[in-house]
């Protein structure tokens, strides 16, 4: 198997899609505490650290924690380059990619053997800010760090998330001829009836029962009476903005909007729970997404607990890469890894680290095909072979 140290991590959704493809997660860094919490929840045992956005410290903590890394994954904030942000230049989080850059090349470590390879993840609108100078800037960054580039934005929906959700990614490797995963299946791309049409009402507390398992999070947003109101006015995959009603506060296109069932949902947002900013309007009831809704339409496990208030989660949620996709992601880079002779770390399986049947995504147990199962099967198979045999 081989060592991954994740970037600002948030909840984990990165490190989980690298686990379920057969890496063990060694290290996370990240400065919020709530997703260091949710973290350390769901990825016993690794050494997590925090650090403040303080840009002068970054490389002495990062390279203190990077002995046997084999992959690098994760991207700076993406706030500054979405086209929701600010995109100001000024924004110190805009420059975080220029440590990860320090952390690539060793900077002050003579020894420091560097990563094999990396995974770069960020908002596609990265590749229209300013021209996409940006992305050129990031690009030539790293390729002077010695690594191969492979570039390209990918869908989410064609990985099996159920949703909607583009986002640029950068691998890099020191050797060349990595090849990104191809999308799945037209029968294994997911609708939104399929992340959540099996859910229950939702209750008070938000815990529920889901074959036999207690699920948490299943509580329906706070709503006005009036916002209640007129969300009863529009129908299933329609829009506030096409009912022409006299009454209706001010919207824009993607907002008091209703999702469809037969349709993946748009990209989840830490707004999910706002239908002024978003279109997160359940496709019959007259609400917002859930916490857990949300968490499914990113391809999250049932059992994945999130820690902080409301708000807090909301965010970890609407900030992380979708474990499917970057499950997908995990599986081409581990093949590249291997069919370039990229050995194998000598350790032992810290306990805990593989995937009980009862604790796989939903995605993954209950509604995908069978050869996802086998698959992580064959995983599992060969992690125990790696011990056996260190």
């Amino acid at each position: 198997m081989y060592r991954v140290i994740d970037l600002f991590s948030g909840a984990g959704g990165f490190s989980t899609g690298m686990a379920m493809a057969g890496f063990h997660v060694r290290a996370s860094v990240e400065s919020d505490e709530n997703a260091m919490a949710t973290f350390k929840a769901n990825h016993p045992p690794v050494d997590l650290m925090a650090f403040r956005w303080k840009i002068e410290s970054f490389p002495m903590i990062m390279l203190s924690f990077t002995k046997g890394i084999d992959v690098v994954v994760g991207g700076p904030p993406c706030q500054p380059f979405s086209d929701a942000g600010l995109q100001n230049p000024l924004d110190e989080r805009a420059h975080m990619f220029k440590e990860y850059i320090k952390l690539l090349n060793g900077v002050e470590r003579p020894h420091f053997n560097p990563p094999s390879a990396f995974i770069f993840e960020n908002v596609e609108g990265l590749t229209r800010v300013r021209g996409g100078e940006d992305l050129r800037t990031i690009h030539r960054a790293l390729a002077d760090c010695g690594y191969h580039l492979s570039t390209q934005v990918l869908n989410a929906h064609d990985y099996g998330v159920p949703q909607r959700r583009r986002r640029l990614i950068i691998v890099g490797s020191k050797y060349p001829g990595f090849r990104f995963p191809e999308p799945v299946a037209a029968n294994e791309r997911r609708t939104l009836r399929d992340a959540i049409g099996d859910l229950p009402p939702t209750t008070e507390t938000g815990e529920i029962e889901v074959d036999g398992r207690i699920v948490t999070g299943h509580k329906a947003p706070s709503h006005s009476e009036n916002l209640v109101n007129l969300i009863a006015r529009i129908p299933e995959g329609g829009r506030l903005v096409d009912l022409d009603l006299p009454d209706a506060p001010r919207a824009f296109a993607g907002s008091y909007a209703r999702l469809r069932w037969d349709r993946p949902s748009q990209t989840i947002t830490s707004s999910f729970a706002k239908p002024s900013s978003a279109r997160c309007i359940h496709p019959t009831e007259n609400r917002a997404l859930t916490v857990r809704e949300a968490a499914r339409l990113q391809s999250f496990p049932d059992d994945y607990q999130f820690h902080g208030g409301d708000g807090s989660i909301r965010l970890q949620i609407g900030n992380a890469v979708p474990p499917l996709l970057a499950m997908h992601l995990g599986l081409a880079l581990r093949n590249h890894l291997e069919e370039n002779g990229v050995p194998f770390q000598d350790y032992k399986l810290p306990e805990g680290r593989s995937i009980p049947e009862e604790k796989r995504p939903w995605c993954l147990t209950y509604k995908q095909d069978e050869k996802f199962k086998e698959m992580l099967a064959e995983k599992a198979r060969e992690a125990v072979e790696l011990v056996t045999d260190a």
